[in-house]
């Protein structure tokens, strides 16, 4: 490209960076990033969303982790997209205060949990099997200011439904209501 006189720019590089952690390749993504900042281009929040799903998916979870306080301390502010990737490998790996650290960050940085995060985070608590977990995290939404909506509360039916028998899930909606 720049043989070309065409100079590359963050989404030619998000681009390339994108394809390369599809096919796993990982160390040549992260030289592109290198290469990015050697150019003066600065890495945007695509392309570390891009990054924090491999590392979640294939290289840890800690490493993301690690890479979006990064990007925070260094000014660039994370989406819903780059929290939900970090909760969905949270909510899969069972750290739950790892998942309650991130929503309270989430929340302090004015950024709302989308239907994806609330419906994630219920539907993992439950299968764990524990029922009372996200009537607690539903009250936290609410005590937040984010009301959850039909969907969440027919994820967290649709869960309690196959784990207990209808008489132990109507108990536990009257103890919620009252």
């Amino acid at each position: 490209m720049v043989d070309r006189g065409i100079e590359p720019n963050v989404v030619t590089f998000n681009s390339l960076i994108h394809g390369l952690c599809s096919i796993g390749k990982w160390n040549d993504a992260k030289s592109f990033v290198a290469d990015m900042l050697n150019l003066g281009i600065s890495p945007d929040v695509c392309t570390f969303n891009t990054v924090i799903a491999h590392l979640c998916k294939g290289v840890g979870i800690q490493e993301a982790i690690s890479l979006f306080n990064l990007i925070s301390q260094k000014g660039i502010k994370p989406s819903v997209a780059t929290y939900d990737t970090v909760f969905f490998a949270l909510c899969e790996s069972g750290e739950w205060r790892g998942v309650t650290k991130f929503l309270e960050s989430m929340i302090t940085c004015g950024i709302s949990p989308n239907i994806f995060t609330s419906n994630h985070i219920v539907d993992s608590l439950c299968k764990e099997g524990n029922m009372v977990k996200p009537f607690d995290f539903i009250e936290l939404m609410s005590q937040k200011g984010l009301e959850p909506i039909t969907i969440t509360y027919n994820t967290f039916n649709s869960r309690i439904l196959s784990f207990r028998p209808m008489e132990r899930r109507d108990k536990l909606v009257e103890q919620n209501d009252g």
